[in-house]
């Protein structure tokens, strides 16, 4: 908000996994870094969808989590694609989202859209539902809209290279080039054979 940020990096986690209990309360404590997990508020103890290896944080562990300092972010009801969404029905999922949260951890000030998706609809919903800001995905999105701000994604195949340049605000830039995206999927299929 003060334009300050450049060269950091805010760490922000989506749907509210148990692992964010289990192991990144204890990684952030050792490193004395904040972060924020975006959570479902409809998938409260429930298996992860996507895959049975987890679960979604109960009431107590989302509690737990926000005594640990981890910031609360609100992620949606059920992870439906709100930018489908007309502006009614995007800002009263939000709203109750939201309401749900904060009823457990206080104040809930950020959103995450499922999926990073966004329109212009979804964007003023999420302003009107009384949130401070909302983050998208990929590098979509723009720093001069709080409600539209862009994130990187960083997964297991991610690199140190690859962190550095989204930090920098230059991967997404460079994969428009082909080289670099060639570059970037001969990478990814030689740790493919790796595994």
């Amino acid at each position: 908000a003060n334009g300050r940020a450049g060269g950091h990096a805010a760490l922000t986690f989506d749907d509210g996994l148990v692992d964010n209990l289990e192991a990144l309360v204890p990684l952030l404590a050792e490193e004395d870094a904040p972060a924020t997990v975006f959570v479902v508020s409809g998938w409260l103890g429930k298996p992860y969808p996507w895959g049975d290896w987890a679960r979604i944080v109960t009431e107590e562990e989302l509690r737990e989590l926000a005594a640990n300092g981890i910031e609360i972010g609100a992620h949606s009801r059920n992870h439906d694609d709100l930018s489908t969404f007309a502006y009614e029905q995007a800002r009263a999922d939000l709203e109750e989202c939201k309401r749900d949260l904060e009823e457990m951890v206080g104040p809930v000030e950020t959103a995450a859209y499922p999926f990073g998706r966004a329109n212009d609809e979804t964007i003023r919903a999420c302003r009107d539902a009384g949130f401070r800001g909302a983050c998208r995905i990929s590098g979509e999105g723009s720093w001069s809209d709080p409600h539209n701000l862009p994130r990187q994604d960083m997964l297991n195949h991610s690199s140190a290279l690859g962190l550095r340049l989204k930090r920098d605000d230059l991967y997404e830039p460079l994969m428009r080039f082909p080289p670099a995206r060639a570059a970037r999927k001969a990478s990814r299929a030689l740790k493919g054979l790796a595994q």
